[in-house]
């Protein structure tokens, strides 16, 4: 069955191949492109949706897994519904991964920079930034994923706890295109 595997196939990784990269066996993930030469492009996920890793395996490493046996989708805010209906209506390709950039907003430039240590342990590319002449600072917390209610809800949900974590608040979230 694992040979069979395409892009969105939700599966498990059968495997500690990727221990190093912070993916044990058993971690859920979603094929993101493949197959190419024998290989899958797997974004791990954590339970929450939040990117853990994006690896190559070969798919007797994998087990197709129903997405329905993990539970129900977490619910989009009406922000994010309002997002991704605006890049429907924009003719976004939902197909393949995107670039996605969380905003969040902290009080100040010491709030941002350890909310930054907490979101690179956690995989994602960070860049903080002052906003104006104020002591508020904008970080912007970047990684590659599929465009999935189930995965964006489960990051911002994590973004909105790192944020309130260091006494700032999540702000939005932006995707683009790879190319």
């Amino acid at each position: 069955m694992a040979s069979k595997l395409r892009p969105y196939d939700t599966v498990r990784v059968a495997t500690d191949r990727f221990r190093g990269d912070g993916v044990p066996s058993g971690a859920i993930g979603v094929v993101i492109e493949g197959p190419r030469d024998s290989w899958l492009l797997i974004e791990i996920s954590r339970p929450d949706g939040a990117t853990i890793a994006i690896v190559s395996a070969k798919p007797d490493e994998l087990e197709l897994v129903d997405p329905a046996s993990l539970g129900p989708a977490p619910e989009l805010s009406a922000a994010d519904q309002n997002a991704f209906d605006a890049l429907r209506q924009g003719g976004m390709d939902f197909h393949g991964p995107k670039h996605v950039d969380h905003h969040l907003l902290f009080p100040s430039q010491a709030a941002a920079e350890q909310a930054a240590k907490e979101l690179r342990l956690m995989k994602y590319l960070v860049r903080a930034e002052p906003l104006g002449q104020g002591e508020e600072w904008r970080l912007l917390a970047s990684h590659t994923t599929l465009l999935d209610a189930r995965l964006i809800a489960g990051t911002v949900s994590a973004m909105r706890k790192v944020a309130v974590s260091f006494g700032g608040r999540y702000d939005r979230w932006e995707a683009r295109s790879l190319k």
